[in-house]
């Protein structure tokens, strides 16, 4: 199930209670909400792991937290982060808005990033 987070101390408290994250950030208010929920239920369908968690959030939420280029981003388009015990180890801008070309993109760079720091992370195609 992809959590969607409401405000800026959830998104503090879960960082820090969880150890692997990936959030998706866009602004609510643009259509490509829709499709980013989608990309990431679709991500999570497939990660072959109960470890890592996978949160939604809303770019007006977290931006007093975000970095100057990172509001740009997600205030434009999408920005995807996989947090490791809190640190950024992975950080995509935008999407293709194919499921297909984006699952593709996201698990070679998601698994590639995660194995320099030892972590094996498997998806299941389904």
């Amino acid at each position: 199930m992809v959590i969607e987070l409401y405000d800026k101390n959830e998104y503090k408290e879960f960082v820090s209670k969880n150890e692997l994250i990936i959030i998706g950030i866009a602004n609510k208010d643009n259509k490509i909400w829709k499709y980013l929920e989608t990309l990431l239920k679709t991500l999570e369908s497939q990660v072959d792991s109960n470890n890592i968690k996978v949160v939604i959030v809303d770019m007006k939420v977290v931006k007093d937290i975000l970095q100057d280029f990172e509001i740009e981003i997600a205030r434009r388009r999408t920005l995807i982060k996989v947090l490791l015990n809190g640190m950024c180890v992975f950080l995509q801008e935008d999407v293709m808005e194919n499921i297909a070309n984006d699952m593709e993109i996201l698990r070679r760079g998601i698994r590639d990033s995660l194995k320099k720091y030892s972590i094996n992370l498997r998806f299941v195609r389904t």
